[in-house]
């Protein structure tokens, strides 16, 4: 599945870039949008600002840095994944067996992944956002099946779930902003 996925961002990273350049220059027209300023009217179609443009390019940047150590990350994240759907769902599995399940989990959301990126350039860049609703998803309901779960204590689970990954990664910013500040 890694290996899969690896190919095809490769041979397909300035179509991967182009999209989700294009998804953040959506993103940030939307909050434009929504967040209209005092001299314009929600009818008008916002100007980027320079802030915005800032934005774009950084993310670019973030975007080719993912596309580079993607390998890496997917390594990185299986363990912290199958680590919070540990801490989640718990007994009768263990750690090293919930590891499992995530890796197969894992290459069936790459599987995913290549299906709706190819999808989304060739047919609409909105499809991208579905797909990852749709992995998210999945998850869920590969958890569901492996445990017998009611439709409202997946959803629990889900949450719970969704909101440990939330503030692991927030924790994880937090330590790479204090890490970046202190070695310059």
């Amino acid at each position: 599945g890694v290996a899969l996925i690896i190919l095809i961002f490769n041979i397909f990273s300035d179509d991967y870039l182009k999209l989700t350049t294009e998804l953040t220059k959506t993103q940030t027209v939307n909050v434009e949008r929504i967040t209209p300023k005092a001299n314009t009217s929600y009818n008008e179609e916002p100007v980027t600002t320079d802030f915005n443009q800032k934005q774009i390019q950084e993310n670019i940047k973030i975007q080719k840095q993912t596309l580079k150590y993607f390998n890496i990350y997917s390594f990185i994240l299986l363990p912290m994944y199958a680590f919070i759907a540990f801490l989640v769902y718990r007994k009768p599995y263990n750690y090293g067996e919930h590891l499992i399940v995530n890796a197969y989990i894992q290459g069936i959301t790459f599987l995913l992944t290549i299906l709706f990126f190819i999808l989304s350039i060739t047919i609409s860049s909105h499809l991208y956002y579905i797909g990852m609703v749709f992995m998210i998803f999945y998850y869920s309901y590969a958890y569901t099946k492996l445990y017998h779960h009611s439709f409202k204590k997946s959803i629990l689970k889900l949450l719970k779930f969704l909101g440990l990954i939330i503030v692991t990664t927030l924790i994880f910013i937090l330590i790479a902003i204090v890490v970046g500040f202190t070695t310059k």
